[in-house]
């Protein structure tokens, strides 16, 4: 019996999955997924817990765990092997434990950004996991679908990518993802929002200190409190943090559907503008009104990291028309 595998980090990539096992019928399926999330899975899948280490993870664990899969994860033989992100050095590093006969692609939600961000940035573009790949003899690039073995490419913006690079056959996800039936109700309170806020764990994942983002969607609040917003928690932010906003009466925290990615919810919220910081939903959702806004509030966080976002970011313009920094909404 054909036998398949997928190695997976993010509740999007989890129900990229589901949706492509319901679609292609498949039947003997191994799914290879971080230790930090769970997902119900409505088709038949065999999951296997791994060790990911993210931005999250600091560099000695991620050796840690590095061994640590070596130790529990032996050549395994699969007809066809999906994975999330050829540039992560994870992923890449299981893909040279496995044996496999074709090489997939799923998108992780900033595909295109990356590609965009690459050819923006050819001569200075680096990874904080660049010592990962020498310690472990990977493949030094650091963008996705950069691969030439990858055959398939199941991505969102499928034509804009054929446009930066013509290889491989790219798929666009969303004739699969919208095919799974998860039976999603949202309360009606969230839906049709001013603006949608989706928070990050910057403070968390050291891309600034002393929790600088929940100041800045502080601020955002204060100078809107004639529309109605509301709070979309990040799977792996804590509620604790944006409690206080309860007080205000135009605001709502939605802490439920964690398992479920932004981008199958989008449709149905509804919102006439989304804010965040550097998630790849910016980039990653369609416009829902003729006035929509994606806002990044990157620019709004001091740090080194947030610096260099904002210097890429600038240069989405040419790109994603509807794109603005919040800087460029207080003036």
């Amino acid at each position: 019996m054909k036998k398949d595998a997928f190695i997976i980090y993010s509740p999007l990539h989890a129900y990229i999955v589901d949706s492509l096992v319901g679609y292609y019928d498949m039947k003997n399926v191994d799914v290879y997924m971080s230790k930090m999330f769970d997902f119900k899975f409505t088709n038949k899948v065999n999951i296997i817990k791994i060790y990911h280490g993210g931005s999250q993870v600091n560099k000695y664990k991620k050796l840690v765990f590095f061994i640590f899969n070596t130790i529990l994860f032996r050549k395994r033989k699969y007809d066809s092997l999906f994975i999330a992100n050829d540039a992560d050095p994870f992923t890449m590093y299981f893909e040279k434990l496995f044996e496999y006969k074709e090489l997939n692609y799923i998108d992780e939600g900033c595909s295109y950004l990356s590609k965009v961000q690459f050819k923006l940035n050819e001569s200075g573009y680096g990874s904080r996991s660049d010592i990962l790949k020498k310690i472990f003899k990977l493949d030094s690039h650091n963008v996705c679908l950069s691969s030439d073995k990858i055959k398939n490419a199941y991505v969102f913006f499928p034509n804009e990518l054929e446009k930066l690079n013509s290889k491989p056959i790219y798929n666009d996800l969303k004739n699969y993802i919208f095919t799974t039936n998860h039976n999603v109700n949202i309360d009606e309170k969230f839906k049709n929002p001013d603006i949608l806020i989706l928070t990050q764990p910057l403070t968390e994942d050291s891309h600034c200190t002393n929790y600088q983002e929940v100041k800045v969607i502080e601020s955002v609040i204060k100078n809107n409190l004639d529309k109605k917003i509301v709070i979309r928690l990040h799977y792996r932010d804590d509620i604790k943090k944006y409690e206080q906003f309860t007080s205000y009466q135009n605001v709502l925290i939605m802490n439920e559907l964690l398992d479920f990615p932004y981008q199958i919810l989008h449709t149905e919220i509804n919102p006439k503008n989304i804010y965040s910081f550097i998630s790849s939903i910016l980039f990653s959702s369609e416009p829902t009104n003729i006035d929509f806004k994606r806002v990044s509030m990157i620019d709004k966080i001091d740090s080194v990291r947030a610096k260099n976002y904002k210097v890429i970011f600038n240069q989405l313009h040419d790109y994603f028309d509807d794109f603005y920094f919040l800087e460029d909404l207080e003036k």
